[in-house]
Parts: C-alpha cells; structure tokens; sequence
C-alpha cells in the first residue's frame, strides 16, 4: 500500500499485483512505512489509516491496482504452494487449493479492495497492472514522480506458459465467483 499525504492518495495493492516493487519504487512519497499488516490493506481498513493518519477519507483519492484474477490466483498459487515444494502434478494440487477452505479465507478477493461490503464501488480509480509500463506511468503522474527511472519488471519465476493448464471448468468458475464485481468492471476474461 502507498500512502502520500502531500498528494493526499492512497493506493491499495491487493497480493500478487506487484506491491512490494510499488512500495520500493514510490518509497520517496510513501508515508506508510512497510510493517506486518499494512503491505495489502483492503477498503474495511480505511477509516482506521485515516483516522492514524489524521486525514479526510472523503477528500483521499482512493487508487486500487488490479491484475487478471485468474492469472493472480495462479500466481498466488506458485507462491505458496508450487515453489516452495516438489509437487509431482501442479494441475491436480492447484484444483484442491482453490477448492479449499484456505482459498475460500485466505485468498483474498479483488472485490474486497475495491468495493464496500454494500457492493458499492469504494475507489476513485483503478489501474489494472496487466500492461505494466502504463500502470507505473499512471502512479508516476497521480504521485508526481517526474524521475527517469525505467520501471520495467521482472519476476523471479515465470508460469505464464503453464498456468492456463491447472484451470478446468470449475475451477476457473470459482475465480469468477469470487471476483466477480471486479471481472465486470474490468472485462477481464479467462484468456
């Protein structure tokens, strides 16, 4: 997440949508310090970082980053799970996590950082990641950063070739119900 009082923004960074590259690159305008529990606060944490930070959550302008559901929940996916252990068939332990309770809890939805629990968009503005240059364009000028650094990134794994084969139909069902405000306003696609 990103804070900036002098641009009087707030950017919410829901996992898996390059947070931390967006906290380190913006870190010279960030009055949130990185701590446990502030790298992905969601629309219910507002009122409580306006209220620490003495700041009208009417008049903040309210920026929430967005990728591909589906390609984040593969990502996630990598992450906990795929990377960290030998997994003999991906398809098959990647179907059981996200029909598990732990997908239902700890998954968090796209919908949670953009909407209120009334289904309400929260935000002013959404900036999807999927084209990455124009997304930290975007920040650069919300955030006044006129620097020359080039903002291109990498990850440290790639599954773009195989991830689209852990999906079936249930599964990439699943993704549609659980972001499902985020998919319409966006038009994402399983794609």
């Amino acid at each position: 997440m990103i804070l900036s009082k002098q641009h009087n923004i707030i950017v919410l960074s829901p996992p898996k949508t390059g947070t931390r590259y967006r906290m380190i690159r913006f870190k010279d305008v960030n009055d949130m310090r990185l701590r446990p529990g502030n790298m992905h606060c969601q629309i219910k944490d507002l009122d409580l970082i306006c209220s620490d930070n003495d700041l009208d959550k009417q008049k903040l302008h309210k920026v929430a980053c967005v990728r591909n559901p589906w390609r984040r929940y593969a990502s996630l996916f990598h992450m906990i799970r795929y990377k960290n252990a030998h997994i003999n068939n991906p398809k098959q332990d990647f179907l059981k996590w996200i029909n598990s309770e732990h997908f239902n809890r700890r998954a968090f939805s796209l919908d949670r950082f953009l909407f209120d629990d009334d289904g309400s968009l929260a935000v002013d503005e959404v900036i999807p990641v999927d084209e990455w240059n124009k997304h930290i364009d975007k920040l650069k000028l919300l955030l006044g950063d006129n620097s020359e650094l080039i903002h291109d990134y990498q990850t440290s794994y790639s599954y773009e070739n195989t991830y689209k084969q852990w999906y079936n139909q249930q599964a990439i069902d699943r993704v549609s119900e659980k972001d499902a405000k985020t998919i319409k306003l966006i038009g994402y696609k399983f794609e």
